[in-house]
Protein backbone atom coordinates (compact mmCIF):
# COMPACT_ATOMS: atom_id res chain seq x y z
CA UNK A 1 0.00 0.00 0.00
CA UNK A 2 1.19 3.54 0.00
CA UNK A 3 2.37 3.40 3.39
CA UNK A 4 4.45 0.77 2.26
CA UNK A 5 5.79 2.61 -1.11
CA UNK A 6 9.22 4.11 -1.53
CA UNK A 7 10.00 7.09 -3.79
CA UNK A 8 12.94 7.26 -6.13
CA UNK A 9 13.79 10.65 -7.81
CA UNK A 10 14.78 8.80 -11.24
CA UNK A 11 11.51 7.33 -11.30
CA UNK A 12 8.89 9.01 -9.78
CA UNK A 13 10.24 12.45 -10.79
CA UNK A 14 9.98 15.63 -8.59
CA UNK A 15 9.04 14.92 -5.04
CA UNK A 16 6.40 18.28 -5.50
CA UNK A 17 4.59 16.35 -8.36
CA UNK A 18 4.67 13.22 -6.98
CA UNK A 19 0.92 12.30 -5.81
CA UNK A 20 1.90 8.99 -3.83
CA UNK A 21 4.70 10.95 -2.13
CA UNK A 22 2.57 13.74 -0.97
CA UNK A 23 -0.41 11.54 -0.17
CA UNK A 24 2.13 9.74 1.93
CA UNK A 25 3.30 12.42 3.64
CA UNK A 26 -0.37 13.55 4.37
CA UNK A 27 -1.26 10.43 5.60
CA UNK A 28 1.97 10.44 8.05
CA UNK A 29 1.13 13.83 8.78
CA UNK A 30 -2.31 12.75 10.29
CA UNK A 31 -1.46 9.44 11.59
CA UNK A 32 1.86 10.79 13.71
CA UNK A 33 1.09 14.82 14.21
CA UNK A 34 -0.77 15.90 17.31
CA UNK A 35 -2.63 18.91 15.38
CA UNK A 36 -6.29 18.70 14.87
CA UNK A 37 -6.13 19.45 11.11
CA UNK A 38 -3.50 19.01 8.50
CA UNK A 39 -2.47 21.32 5.36
CA UNK A 40 -3.54 19.31 2.02
CA UNK A 41 -1.34 21.79 -0.13
CA UNK A 42 1.20 19.42 -0.85
CA UNK A 43 -1.12 17.04 -2.09
CA UNK A 44 -2.72 19.56 -3.92
CA UNK A 45 -0.21 21.30 -5.62
CA UNK A 46 1.14 17.67 -7.07
CA UNK A 47 -1.82 17.82 -9.33
CA UNK A 48 -0.83 20.66 -10.59
CA UNK A 49 -3.39 22.82 -9.60
CA UNK A 50 -3.02 26.70 -8.57
CA UNK A 51 -4.02 28.08 -5.40
CA UNK A 52 -7.07 29.69 -7.34
CA UNK A 53 -7.50 26.34 -8.52
CA UNK A 54 -7.70 24.75 -5.45
CA UNK A 55 -10.39 26.52 -4.17
CA UNK A 56 -12.96 26.13 -7.38
CA UNK A 57 -15.27 23.11 -6.54
CA UNK A 58 -13.72 19.85 -7.37
CA UNK A 59 -15.73 16.60 -8.90
CA UNK A 60 -14.73 13.82 -6.33
CA UNK A 61 -15.50 11.14 -7.97
CA UNK A 62 -13.36 12.40 -10.91
CA UNK A 63 -10.50 13.28 -8.81
CA UNK A 64 -10.57 10.14 -6.69
CA UNK A 65 -10.29 8.65 -10.33
CA UNK A 66 -7.31 10.50 -11.40
CA UNK A 67 -5.66 9.96 -7.89
CA UNK A 68 -5.94 6.13 -8.26
CA UNK A 69 -4.96 6.09 -12.05
CA UNK A 70 -2.31 7.83 -10.85
CA UNK A 71 -0.86 5.45 -7.51
CA UNK A 72 -1.88 2.32 -9.92
CA UNK A 73 0.68 3.47 -12.37
CA UNK A 74 3.26 5.08 -9.65
CA UNK A 75 2.73 1.56 -7.25
CA UNK A 76 2.61 -0.94 -10.57
CA UNK A 77 -0.51 -3.01 -11.71
CA UNK A 78 -3.19 -3.98 -10.10
CA UNK A 79 -1.66 -2.66 -6.50
CA UNK A 80 -4.65 -0.02 -6.41
CA UNK A 81 -7.66 -1.99 -7.98
CA UNK A 82 -7.32 -4.94 -5.76
CA UNK A 83 -7.90 -2.72 -2.68
CA UNK A 84 -10.84 -0.15 -4.38
CA UNK A 85 -12.11 -2.50 -6.81
CA UNK A 86 -15.11 -5.06 -6.70
CA UNK A 87 -17.65 -6.52 -8.90
CA UNK A 88 -21.40 -7.16 -8.34
CA UNK A 89 -23.55 -9.39 -9.92
CA UNK A 90 -27.27 -8.33 -10.46
CA UNK A 91 -30.13 -10.35 -11.66
CA UNK A 92 -33.97 -10.28 -13.18
CA UNK A 93 -36.23 -12.81 -12.26
CA UNK A 94 -39.71 -13.60 -13.48
CA UNK A 95 -41.41 -16.59 -11.82
CA UNK A 96 -44.31 -16.45 -14.27
CA UNK A 97 -42.14 -16.60 -17.60
CA UNK A 98 -39.75 -18.87 -15.65
CA UNK A 99 -37.02 -16.67 -16.21
CA UNK A 100 -33.78 -15.73 -14.41
CA UNK A 101 -30.82 -14.12 -15.71
CA UNK A 102 -27.50 -12.46 -14.27
CA UNK A 103 -25.36 -10.08 -14.68
CA UNK A 104 -21.33 -9.99 -13.16
CA UNK A 105 -20.29 -6.51 -13.09
CA UNK A 106 -16.55 -4.68 -12.10
CA UNK A 107 -16.79 -1.34 -10.09
CA UNK A 108 -14.16 0.83 -9.04
CA UNK A 109 -17.15 2.98 -6.90
CA UNK A 110 -20.83 3.39 -6.73
CA UNK A 111 -23.40 6.05 -6.28
CA UNK A 112 -24.77 5.61 -3.12
CA UNK A 113 -28.09 7.51 -1.95
CA UNK A 114 -27.49 8.62 1.43
CA UNK A 115 -30.02 10.88 2.11
CA UNK A 116 -32.83 9.46 4.00
CA UNK A 117 -30.60 6.55 6.04
CA UNK A 118 -29.29 6.86 9.31
CA UNK A 119 -25.73 5.14 8.81
CA UNK A 120 -23.81 3.95 5.74
CA UNK A 121 -24.88 0.18 6.43
CA UNK A 122 -28.26 1.39 6.43
CA UNK A 123 -27.52 3.13 3.06
CA UNK A 124 -25.48 0.16 1.59
CA UNK A 125 -28.57 -2.37 2.79
CA UNK A 126 -30.35 -0.31 0.80
CA UNK A 127 -28.54 -0.02 -2.35
CA UNK A 128 -28.71 -4.15 -2.48
CA UNK A 129 -32.09 -4.25 -2.12
CA UNK A 130 -33.87 -6.23 -4.81
CA UNK A 131 -36.82 -3.79 -6.38
CA UNK A 132 -40.02 -5.18 -7.51
CA UNK A 133 -41.02 -4.86 -10.95
CA UNK A 134 -44.99 -4.32 -11.06
CA UNK A 135 -47.64 -2.08 -12.38
CA UNK A 136 -46.03 0.39 -14.62
CA UNK A 137 -42.51 -0.63 -14.28
CA UNK A 138 -43.42 -4.11 -15.41
CA UNK A 139 -40.60 -5.80 -17.26
CA UNK A 140 -40.84 -6.67 -20.59
CA UNK A 141 -39.56 -10.41 -21.02
CA UNK A 142 -38.14 -11.58 -24.22
CA UNK A 143 -41.31 -12.46 -25.55
CA UNK A 144 -42.40 -8.91 -25.48
CA UNK A 145 -44.65 -9.63 -22.98
CA UNK A 146 -44.88 -7.46 -19.92
CA UNK A 147 -44.87 -8.96 -16.51
CA UNK A 148 -44.45 -8.77 -12.75
CA UNK A 149 -40.61 -9.73 -11.90
CA UNK A 150 -37.94 -8.38 -9.22
CA UNK A 151 -34.96 -7.32 -9.65
CA UNK A 152 -31.85 -7.07 -7.67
Amino acid sequence: GVHRWAFEAARNGAPDACQPLQLQELFAALELGDAAAVATAGLTASFGWTSAEAFEQQDVQEFCKVLLDRLEEVMGEGAVSRAFAGSSVSFVSCPEARHFSEREESFADISLRLRGHATLQEALLAYNRAEQLTGANQYKCEDGVLRDAVKG
